[in-house]
């Protein structure tokens, strides 16, 4: 596993592993020219295996819901920023645990490039902001990003990063949230996947993701 504490590419010695499949649904719906109302719903089966024994969770995880603002919105250039609220609708009495236990704000800012040529495209985005724990006043950084392309017709590909680091108060992990639940801290996770483009009211997506610090 990796330390929950510091920051680094060396993993501890552990006779415990996690895995879990998400199934994930964002949605985003325009209120008008500039703003737009967001929402991320999240289930997962999760497995912990220690010392040779299994166990097993599935159901909610914690959900999002916040507001978007565009600014740019040009055809080779985007940007906007949002006000996210995590939701903590995860079990955390249940072995693992799906759900972190306690309210959080997410303040973000976005941009994202796109360069077409013929009927290919290339593209990237990233988001930076803070998720704040009221409770606790304990404060992560987090960094997402994407970029991708269009690989043929109506299927795009695409690699992700993301970054999360604790920068104020408490860890969160301390008040009740096991390490490896629905967030890890201090972490550096990569990823990518494979997109059907074919409506624009709903792009079905596969991907995979692997946490390397």
């Amino acid at each position: 596993v990796f330390s929950s504490t510091n920051f680094d590419f060396q993993k501890l010695p552990s006779k415990k592993t996690v895995t879990g499949r998400l199934t994930k649904i964002v949605g985003e719906y325009g209120l008008n020219k500039n703003w737009a109302l967001l929402f991320r719903v999240r289930f997962a089966s999760v497995d912990k295996t220690k010392k040779g024994k299994t166990s097993s969770a599935f159901g909610l995880q914690d959900q999002t819901i916040g507001l978007e603002r565009g600014f740019r919105q040009g055809d080779a250039f985007t940007e906007a920023v949002d006000f996210k609220v995590i939701i903590p609708t995860g079990s955390t009495t249940s072995v693992p645990q799906l759900g972190t236990g306690h309210w959080a704000i997410e303040p973000d800012y976005g941009f994202g490039l796109v360069h077409h040529f013929h009927r290919r495209f290339v593209y990237a985005n990233s988001w930076v902001g803070t998720r704040i724990f009221p409770d606790s006043g304990a404060t992560q950084l987090r960094i997402t990003s994407e970029t991708g392309g269009r690989l043929f017709s109506k299927v795009n590909a695409f690699g992700t990063l993301f970054l999360s680091r604790n920068v104020e108060g408490e860890d969160p992990a301390a008040t009740g949230v096991i390490p490896n639940a629905t967030e890890l801290y201090n972490l550096l996770r990569i990823g990518g996947g494979i997109e059907y483009a074919k409506w624009k009211s709903a792009r079905p997506t596969i991907a995979y993701q692997t946490d390397v610090a």
